[in-house]
C-alpha cells in the first residue's frame, strides 16, 4: 500500500475523543487539548494547542511546573477566575526555540 492509499485509510475525527489518564479526562478538539488540573491547590482548567502542550511537557515534565510555564504566557500573567474554576485558554505562535531547551 502507497503513503497516498494509507492516507485514504485514517479515520476522520467528526467527535470529541476523550483520553483517560490516571482518571483524569482529557479533550481533544481538532487540535486542542482540553484538561482539568490542580495548581497550588486549585482546580484549574486549560485549552492549549496540542503540539504547543506536548512541547511544553517536555521541556517540563512536573504539571506544577508546565502550568507555571503556560500562566506566564497569559496575557494577565494569572488564571482567570470563572465559576469558581480558575481557568486559562492559550494561544501561541509557534514554540521554534533557537536557543537551549531550559529557554522555553
Amino acid at each position: 500500500m502507497s503513503k497516498i492509499d494509507a492516507a485514504a485509510y485514517v479515520p476522520r475525527m467528526e467527535h470529541d475523543v476523550t483520553i483517560n489518564r490516571y482518571g483524569e479526562a482529557r479533550e481533544l478538539i481538532g487540535n486542542v487539548v482540553r484538561f482539568h488540573a490542580v495548581r497550588a491547590g486549585e482546580p484549574v482548567f486549560v485549552e492549549i494547542d496540542l503540539i504547543q502542550w506536548t512541547l511544553i511537557r517536555d521541556r517540563h515534565p512536573a504539571i506544577d511546573r508546565a502550568l507555571a510555564f503556560v500562566e506566564s504566557l497569559t496575557a494577565e500573567g494569572s488564571w482567570q477566575t470563572s465559576d469558581g474554576v480558575r481557568s486559562v485558554a492559550v494561544a501561541m505562535g509557534p514554540l521554534i526555540n533557537y536557543g537551549s531547551p531550559e529557554e522555553i
